[in-house]
């Protein structure tokens, strides 16, 4: 994947932009973030884990998951505050949201921007949460006492973990990660869904930046389709 920029293709009803597929995190993070991150990780089990090599997998058919430009698969999730969260009741709305867990370093790094991100369109009209899926690195140097959820009880559990360090909603996916798979299962994704819901921005992995710019040229695009009168 080449450099992404956040040029829009305009439909009847939104702006869709390009996704921005790549299978490294590299050029999203400082080389002191990327080594933050590395200490926490342990690549010998990564590589013996049978989880990363499908993870790996998943990147590289990330084109085939949904497409920019068509409906967003609707999900209904429980919140780790006992609320429910469901997309369709976000239409007239924009929603944002990345994939997460306790164990995924690159994910968690992105929390606190998404929650900026969050902070600065809050009068916009867009929602912006987490779902929190399956433990990407548990039981590596980072998480040595974190072991995978093998019930809805235990996700719902991390999910309140990492509910306890942000002001984003948190929604949780269920043990078999049916949501993380209706949106191609990959890695610390993140998703643009707008008014119509209509996928309109996707990147195998989170990044507020590019989200934020996305939304920048939607807003504006509105303003200038907005009637006048």
């Amino acid at each position: 994947a080449g450099p992404w920029t956040a040029a829009a293709t305009s439909t009847e009803t939104t702006l869709v932009f390009d996704p921005h597929h790549e299978l490294t995190s590299r050029s999203i993070y400082s080389e002191e973030e990327r080594s933050a991150m590395a200490a926490q990780l342990d690549p010998l089990a990564g590589l013996l884990r049978a989880d990363t090599w499908r993870d790996w997998l998943r990147l590289v058919r990330f084109p085939e998951s949904p497409a920019v430009g068509t409906p967003a698969p609707d999900f209904e999730l429980a919140l780790s505050d006992g609320g429910r969260l469901r997309l369709e009741d976000r239409r007239g709305r924009i929603a944002v949201f990345v994939f997460a867990s306790l164990t995924s370093p690159e994910a968690r790094m992105q929390v606190p921007r998404f929650e900026t991100l969050a902070d600065r369109f809050r009068d916009d009209g867009i929602d912006v949460f987490v779902v929190y899926n399956r433990e990407r690195h548990a039981g590596e140097r980072g998480f040595p006492n974190r072991a995978p959820a093998t019930t809805p009880e235990q996700r719902a559990a991390h999910a309140r973990e990492l509910a306890a360090t942000t002001a984003l909603p948190v929604a949780i996916d269920a043990v078999d990660d049916a949501v993380a798979r209706q949106y191609g299962d990959v890695p610390n994704s993140a998703w643009v869904v707008g008014r119509e819901g209509t996928i309109v921005f996707r990147a195998t992995w989170a990044d507020a930046g590019k989200v934020e710019q996305v939304l920048e040229r939607m807003l504006r695009h509105e303003r200038r389709s907005r009637p006048v009168g």
